[in-house]
């Protein structure tokens, strides 16, 4: 029986075998000898194992992205559906023991593991652009209803803006728009009317979103100051600053949608927490007043349109807006 490695999508029952077997044993008595024909034939059934077990795992890795966008999809769909009704239709997993995936795969033959991944990813195919309608459909039908003033800060601006790269931690695709880090374990908040109230997030999430880069963070950050998404943008390598990769985001849209957000600093202020000045070292970085954080998602229909750094520039310029800040 072929050995059999656990990948890290382990929690959706997918497995990859090993390709070593006993290709090392067989190396070790072919220095400076001929190999013989059946050591030429280990080293190709080795090579062939190790290309069916790339293919493998590139399908596996497709899979497991459709997978976490259908857990994602069902979840927000039940949160909107709460919204519209007040029924709570289906209630998202909320711990990784609630998403496993049925069956795990234990493949004899790599034709068999490509046919099991082949038909996974079919079905998931199927139900997610069923399900990408209906979470479309909700979410603008509830764009532009009346909403309580509590939701808001008192000076929410119009606009809200996001730069974004290929790697970044949080997810975004033109679908569904952007996904906190740890969106596969982070449902809606039922209850809470703004973020600054909710029991989703605490002290501690909320310092590790601001201070620590690795850890999955529940936040998406956001800014109101253009200015400052350039500077950030500024560090970057030059092959992501290419294309259209600063998101303009319709705040009013935000609330429409439920969605909790609040800036930083209102957010320090109710934890009780001070932030880090030359006197007070210890405090909170990173949080100022421009700095604003949404909680687990911002919808595609949020979303007013994707600008490049250049053009962004060129508003600001044309405007006068940070004529003094060397932009």
């Amino acid at each position: 029986m072929e050995k059999v490695t656990i990948c890290k999508w382990g929690s959706f029952g997918l497995r990859l075998p090993s390709p070593f077997g006993n290709f090392r044993k067989v190396l070790v008595g072919l220095e400076g000898t001929e190999p013989t024909e059946q050591a030429k034939q280990v080293v190709r059934d080795y090579n062939n194992r190790v290309k069916a077990r790339t293919d493998l795992e590139k399908s596996s890795r497709e899979l497991c992205r459709l997978l976490e966008d259908q857990l994602f999809i069902i979840a927000s769909i039940s949160y909107l559906t709460f919204l519209i009704s007040g029924n709570i239709p289906l209630r998202p997993p909320t711990s990784v023991d609630d998403l496993q995936y049925g069956e795990e795969i234990y493949p004899q033959t790599n034709d068999e593991e490509q046919r099991n991944t082949a038909a996974r990813k079919k079905d998931v195919m199927l139900s997610r652009s069923n399900l990408m309608c209906a979470l479309h459909g909700l979410a603008s039908a509830l764009l532009y209803r009346p909403i309580d003033a509590q939701y808001e800060e008192l000076d929410t601006p119009e606009l809200l803006f996001r730069a974004f790269k290929s790697n970044s931690h949080t997810h975004h695709s033109k679908e569904l728009g952007f996904r906190c880090s740890d969106q596969v374990l982070t449902p809606p908040d039922y209850e809470a009317k703004t973020l600054q109230y909710s029991s989703m997030i605490n002290l501690e999430t909320f310092r590790d979103h601001c201070e620590n880069t690795v850890k999955p963070s529940s936040l998406i950050a956001m800014s109101d100051s253009p200015i400052r998404i350039l500077n950030i943008t500024r560090t970057w390598d030059f092959k992501h600053m290419e294309g259209d990769i600063i998101a303009v985001i319709n705040t009013t849209k935000l609330l429409g949608t439920g969605v909790l957000f609040n800036r930083t600093t209102t957010l320090a202020k109710h934890f009780g927490v001070q932030l880090r000045t030359a006197t007070n070292p210890g405090g909170l970085h990173y949080a100022n007043p421009n700095y604003w954080v949404a909680y687990r998602w911002i919808p595609a229909e949020c979303i007013e349109r994707y600008v490049s750094i250049s053009t962004l520039r060129g508003l600001c310029e044309k405007k006068g807006i940070g004529k003094h800040a060397g932009i």
